[in-house]
């Protein structure tokens, strides 16, 4: 009975100290302090496997803030966050794969974690699954997909994914624009009930 305290001792002492050492990561952070930022992130990431702390360790070295620019290392820290379901690493993950920044141009894997991430609710991975449907870049060009994902996309707010979406639906008959019209109120009724 006493290693089961022990063990639940320590997560109620150990959550608050990891939640006041990100929140005080990210004063400095947002103060322009990249250095403090990232040493008082650093533990948290590796030793906590703080997914947020890891993030903006990733934004850190992409931006080349306090640190100098470095995408691969960018990249290890959004993909240690990214694995763990954290859809903003998930998004930028993607994005440098796609580029080629830290890595060469792998639009395949660009996909993979935009579409993790668009699943999640992130906006930027919605409208970017897209293009890539659109102009078939890691995956089979598809404008049925391409309408799907700007139509989600425009559902949660992103302003220019009606055009684009209303851009490539000449492409698709009426049945197929319904079918997936469908679809796209299912995520709807989703987006209504997380609220």
């Amino acid at each position: 009975m006493k290693p089961f305290l022990f063990i639940i001792l320590f997560f109620l002492y150990a959550m608050p100290v990891q939640a006041a050492d990100f929140a005080y990561g990210l004063r400095a952070y947002n103060a322009n302090e990249f250095e403090i930022a990232r040493q008082t992130w650093l533990p948290l990431a590796l030793q906590d496997n703080h997914m947020q702390a890891q993030y903006y360790l990733g934004q850190i070295y992409s931006a080349g803030v306090g640190v100098p620019l470095d995408n691969v290392q960018a990249m290890i820290w959004y993909k240690m966050a990214a694995v763990q379901g954290y859809a903003k690493a998930q998004a930028r993950l993607a994005c440098l794969y796609e580029r080629g920044l830290g890595a060469p141009v792998d639009h395949k894997k660009a996909h993979s974690w935009y579409l993790k991430a668009a699943k999640q609710g992130d906006l930027y991975s919605q409208h970017k699954l897209g293009f890539l449907y659109a102009e078939g870049r890691g995956v089979k060009k598809s404008p049925a997909e391409a309408y799907k994902w700007w139509g989600v996309a425009a559902l949660w707010g992103d302003p220019d994914a009606p055009e684009d979406r209303d851009r490539i639906a000449d492409k698709l008959t009426k049945e197929e624009q319904a079918r997936l019209d469908k679809i796209i109120d299912a995520w709807r009724l989703e987006k209504t009930s997380t609220k």
